[in-house]
């Protein structure tokens, strides 16, 4: 891989000490991880898949090469249906979502709203923020859905057409996930697995890390996920499961859960793209909520064992943030 696209991919992290920890550990990352990390990153639909046509270019493994694209043909399938609605046969269904604090998950804000073309919304999407701007507390954890139809699809078992593709977009417009729904989804498992990586598998991202036991993270995925989220490294190892934290709880619970899987805080999503991306090691002020970390952070950096401990205890602890 050529040196440019490298740094293109590994900026896409938002941590300086991930990078170096990714440069540090290139030996690794197989040129199908580079694509996993391309699809599941916050950026534009179309940058990903220049992107992905770059690092398939590149790839001079046949086998390799051959994963690679179908991460390509995933994204240009998806670009491909956003441009061919027209009214006709396809139609978006758009709605604004937010974080709806009592219930703990993601919620509809406003719509669904009817749009015949791709710009047809992002001109609606436009105008809908522009006359709404003050009229909400924090645009910065609010985002779009919007969902891509088919007219001429069979109904699903229910007697309803069910979406084709389900994109989501910042509030400004800018698609970067989309989701394929299970009666749209390809027979093939491993086409599915790709497709995936595009938004509800964005989460489980497998990168190997720079943090050690005790490491207090602030991981800010908004707008799809409120934030910032604060979570205590309390185990790693090389495995998608491997690097363990812990987190507070609505209800005055700690719990634990894997990082790599998006397990990092107390919420429901309709989808939530990898922590990975911003994850970064914090020192600062935290929340009244985390302040418990601090002082136990100190004491798994002296003991990392008691880490692991704690993780294999907690099934029969329970306890809350005040023990």
């Amino acid at each position: 891989m050529n040196a440019f696209l490298q740094n293109a991919i590994f900026g896409l992290f938002d941590s300086t000490e991930i990078i170096n920890h990714l440069r540090s550990n290139q030996e690794r990352l197989q040129p199908t991880v580079y694509a996993e990390i391309i699809a599941g990153a916050p950026i534009s639909l179309d940058k990903k898949l220049r992107l992905l046509k770059c690092l398939e270019s590149t790839t001079k493994d046949e086998a390799n090469k051959s994963v690679i694209s179908e991460y390509v043909r995933c994204a240009e399938h998806a670009v491909e249906a956003l441009h061919a609605a027209d009214g006709s046969r396809f139609i978006f269904h758009v709605s604004l979502m937010y974080f709806d604090p009592e219930d703990g998950c993601a919620d509809h804000c406003d719509g669904p709203f009817p749009a015949v073309s791709l710009n047809k919304a992002k001109q609606a999407i436009a105008i809908y923020r522009a006359k709404n701007d003050t009229d909400f507390d924090d645009w910065s954890e609010m985002y779009w859905a919007i969902e891509l139809y088919d007219l001429a699809a069979e109904p699903a078992y229910d007697g309803f057409l069910q979406p084709r593709y389900v994109f989501f977009a910042t509030a400004d417009g800018e698609i970067e996930f989309f989701s394929t729904p299970k009666t749209a989804q390809s027979h093939r498992v491993s086409s599915q697995r790709k497709a995936n990586a595009f938004g509800p598998g964005s989460e489980h991202l497998d990168i190997p890390l720079p943090f050690v036991p005790g490491d207090i993270l602030r991981i800010d995925n908004r707008p799809f996920v409120p934030g910032p989220a604060y979570c205590l490294i309390t185990q790693t190892g090389t495995d998608c499961c491997g690097v363990q934290c812990m987190y507070p709880c609505r209800d005055g619970h700690i719990r634990f859960g894997a990082l790599k899987h998006g397990d990092f805080f107390d919420r429901s999503f309709v989808f939530q793209p990898s922590p990975l991306f911003s994850a970064r090691r914090y020192v600062g002020e935290l929340p009244d909520d985390c302040k418990f970390m601090k002082k136990l952070s100190d004491t798994i950096r002296s003991s990392p064992e008691l880490g692991k401990t704690l993780n294999n205890l907690w099934p029969h602890l329970g306890f809350s943030i005040e023990a």
